[in-house]
């Protein structure tokens, strides 16, 4: 086993006025040193709290109850926080999706950068800017001695954006942590800033959880997909296997959705409805109401776990015995 981070059997709900709601279900996942494994889904299915959760920071009201993650070996889900400020920024870091409102506005770029090295590694003030300077410098930033002394409103977004990945891995972590990096950016800057990402990943040797929506982006990417929907996990396997032998109905629906250079199609497939809201899930399979091959088992009981190297939760890949018309596999 080289599992840097490994996440068991996770759930995680809200506690409010009139109970607890439940929005991560029993999700499962490993990452290995130096791998790189996407999550995907759309929005509301769990993948930005799943990132949250593995930093320790979860919205207020918002509790794992059950399950595990584990990062070298030690369970951080069961740690306080005092004891996990002292893994953040250091073991783990995280990019966010809005560099905007992560940095902040009142201290200047190189304080912020330093700030990182003086908390956990006790350098002088000296050998901090020495180190956050020649981070800048490695992130790609121009004249990076003269951006040590501006404000984040003084760059631009990707500079921003550059900003915050020199601060994540000032500290050389073992995993980052990215949660849309680039939603916030322009094309073209999005493609620089997810190379240098890949780039640095190499140069540190670290593991990255990447989280995206974008399928292209992973199939470029990730060594590993986890495919979430409604807050579970519906697919988990190798990327090549996954994008040439998709076997989820929601799956597939995400891979045919994706335009293609080759094919004249003025309107791109679909995939009906919404994600249930927390509140309104379904019996059964979560993606029932959307699904084009549910069957009378699929509304009542939760599918099971199909495992033969490559991970789905469907029954349509089960061997029990099922109630209703069973589509060919093929066809979905």
């Amino acid at each position: 086993m080289n599992d840097i981070l490994s996440v068991n059997h996770l759930s995680i709900g809200f506690d409010h006025s009139y109970g607890h709601t439940s929005v991560i279900d029993d999700i499962s996942f490993n990452i290995e040193k130096g791998q790189t494994l996407c999550i995907v889904g759309e929005s509301g299915c769990g993948k930005s709290l799943t990132s949250l959760a593995v930093m320790g920071l979860l919205p207020s009201g918002g509790r794992i109850h059950d399950g595990q993650i584990v990062y070298k070996g030690q369970d951080i889900s069961r740690k306080s926080q005092k004891e996990l400020s002292e893994i953040r920024g250091k073991e783990i870091s995280m990019i966010f999706q809005e560099p905007m409102t992560a940095l902040n506005p009142l201290h200047s770029i190189g304080y912020q950068v330093s700030e990182v090295l003086r908390v956990h590694q006790k350098v002088s003030k000296h050998e901090a800017k020495e180190k956050a300077i020649e981070m800048l410098r490695l992130v790609g930033i121009p004249s990076p001695e003269k951006r040590f002394a501006q404000y984040p409103h003084e760059l631009s977004g990707g500079m921003r954006q550059r900003v915050m990945i020199a601060m994540a891995l000032i500290c050389h972590p073992g995993l980052l942590v990215a949660d849309e990096p680039t939603t916030a950016l322009d094309v073209t800057i999005q493609a620089q800033i997810l190379e240098l990402i890949q780039n640095l990943k190499s140069q540190f040797d670290m593991a990255l959880l990447l989280i995206t929506h974008d399928l292209g982006v992973v199939s470029e990417t990730a060594d590993k997909v986890v495919v979430m929907y409604a807050g579970q996990v519906v697919e988990y396997g190798d990327t090549k296997e996954l994008f040439t032998e998709p076997k989820h109905p929601y799956t597939k629906g995400l891979i045919n959705s994706i335009p293609k250079m080759d094919e004249d199609t003025e309107v791109l497939p679909t995939i009906k409805g919404s994600v249930p809201s927390p509140d309104e899930m379904p019996m059964g399979c979560r993606f029932v109401t959307r699904c084009p091959f549910a069957m009378e088992i699929c509304s009542k009981i939760k599918p099971p776990k199909i495992t033969d190297g490559h991970e789905v939760h469907c029954w349509l890949y089960s061997s029990e015995d099922v109630k209703g018309e069973n589509p060919s596999v093929d066809k979905v």
